[in-house]
């Protein structure tokens, strides 16, 4: 913006004062005898600045369009190989997006994947949730914008809205495991050609603890006290980012002894049989296919272990479960803890 001020020399004469301030380009004074010579030098500067800056952030829009998105994707997993979480999304994008430049990119094509993806069976043998669909867009975005202002082109938005998922995909799942459902899984676990023991200390744990899976597959030794009946889990190995201590009930203090026993000292993790996330939680799946046990994944038992706290850990109250289970509301509580109605009517018996 340019401002011109009229004032009074010390001689008694009038100047005008010229003052321009364009963001990103530095302040100009200048000091003029008459308003004309003021103004023409306004319209001539302010002309250059911005012409100047736009020569300075524009780029190509051309070149940005042009690319291959996928190839951009890929670029961008080079520039930051420790983002793992965001890492794992976006190579589910690679393998299912398709090798279409970010120009053609529209609302049809969007909607498209999003109707593809609803179909498409994950690693699991799940097909894949809305919820995980707008994980994919929302790590989209930031390799979108992340070329964009690469390129020094302006980028907009992915042509994406919550809108074109299945009405209803934000509302939380309320599966409980059924007591039956239990005993067949625990059944199958017991008769595993490998890590028997493992697996059933690990559906031990999960349900006494409430923990979520990457919190138990990549616990350590070092973090849990059986002395001190406590389990840290450090903040890397939380949803959250936020580290959190885990007391251990009289179960975890026996479950934890009896890994104890079947303890690798080479190994720093308690379930080290376990080598990799996906093929643990493949087996797992696996387990639930032979034991017929319909639309359940291994995060329902942290719904299943949080109901169980509410309901029968009653020495805790809702703050201390909270600080437990690392939830920061009551609502994100409420969310979790699915309680049947007989359960109700059993407490209030």
């Amino acid at each position: 913006m340019a401002a011109i001020r009229k004032r009074e020399n010390k001689d008694g004469t009038e100047s005008w004062l010229v003052q321009i301030r364009i963001k990103g380009s530095e302040s100009i004074n200048r000091s003029f005898p008459t308003h004309l010579e003021a103004e023409q030098f306004c319209r001539s500067e302010e002309s250059r600045l911005r012409r100047d800056q736009n020569q300075k952030i524009k780029g190509d829009p051309r070149q940005f369009s042009n690319e291959i998105f996928t190839d951009t994707i890929r670029a961008w997993i080079e520039k930051n190989p420790d983002n793992k979480k965001r890492i794992f999304q976006l190579q589910t994008v690679l393998r299912h997006f398709g090798n279409i430049r970010i120009g053609m990119i529209d609302e049809d094509y969007v909607q498209e994947y999003i109707d593809k993806m609803l179909k498409t069976k994950n690693r699991n043998g799940y097909e894949f949730a809305p919820g995980s669909i707008n994980q994919h867009f929302a790590a989209m975005s930031v390799i979108y914008k992340w070329r964009a202002k690469q390129l020094r082109v302006p980028a907009g938005d992915l042509p994406f809205k919550t809108s074109f998922l299945p009405k209803g995909w934000n509302e939380g799942r309320d599966r409980r495991l059924e007591p039956s459902e239990e005993q067949r899984l625990r059944a199958r676990m017991r008769c595993a050609k490998e890590n028997r023991h493992h697996w059933r200390l690990l559906l031990n744990l999960a349900l006494e603890s409430a923990a979520r899976y990457q919190e138990l597959f990549l616990a350590e030794w070092k973090h849990v006290s059986i002395e001190r009946r406590n389990w840290h889990i450090p903040k890397e190995n939380c949803k959250t980012r936020k580290a959190r201590d885990i007391p251990m009930s009289k179960k975890m203090i026996r479950t934890f002894k009896m890994l104890e026993l079947l303890r690798d000292p080479n190994e720093p993790r308690v379930f080290h049989p376990f080598k990799t996330k996906v093929g643990t939680s493949a087996t797992f799946f696996y387990f639930l296919e032979e034991c017929k046990i319909k639309d359940f994944h291994f995060h329902d038992l942290r719904h299943e272990a949080i109901s169980r706290m509410v309901l029968y850990k009653r020495d805790l109250n809702m703050f201390e479960i909270m600080r437990i289970v690392g939830h920061s509301s009551i609502k994100m509580l409420d969310r979790y803890a699915n309680l049947r109605s007989h359960e109700l009517a059993d407490r209030m018996g």
